[in-house]
């Protein structure tokens, strides 16, 4: 009886989200697992039956995934696949053609789950700070342009009048 409250313990504290310390002693908090993206709710001629084959109310068709993010951000989602869930722990699989059946219209999955927010936001994140490093590289162009310009022009300009003589 102990060893089984030793594995129950030890694979609730493997599943809490785990803080990582950068080399400066930021801390970062770590999360990865699976997780339900709601779908959509099924049509009411199929709650019954649904109901019936699983023996629990209120189901939704979901999209499992895998998933791993930083600050509850989602970075990256992988291995997805379809299933029935009641909102509590309780899904049971199925596959795409029977969530379309279910859905009355054609199942895909959820665009947080292809397009992670986390990923989203390092994405325009980057693309901003892209474009304000090609602005800048263009004024710097430009500045020189008109450095060499005014130099130039100064080297090239007649002699103003009593100079030199």
């Amino acid at each position: 009886m102990g060893i089984k409250w030793i594995v129950i313990v030890a694979c609730l504290v493997g599943a809490l989200p785990e803080v990582a310390e950068a080399k400066r002693g930021i801390p970062f908090l770590i999360t990865h697992g699976e997780d339900v993206a709601e779908v959509g709710a099924p049509t009411a001629d199929r709650v019954p039956m649904l109901t019936e084959i699983t023996g629990s109310g209120g189901l939704k068709v979901g999209y499992l995934h895998s998933h791993f993010g930083i600050f509850w951000l989602k970075l990256w989602t992988w291995d997805g696949k379809y299933v029935l869930y009641d909102g509590r722990d309780n899904y049971w699989e199925i596959d795409e053609q029977q969530a379309t059946e279910c859905l009355g219209y054609a199942a895909s999955p959820p665009f947080s789950v292809r397009f992670p927010t986390g990923l989203m936001i390092l994405v325009i994140l980057g693309a901003g700070v892209g474009g304000m490093k090609v602005l800048e590289r263009r004024q710097a162009i430009d500045q020189r342009q008109a450095y060499l310009a005014r130099r130039g022009a100064a080297r090239h300009a007649p002699p103003e009048p009593g100079y030199g003589a």
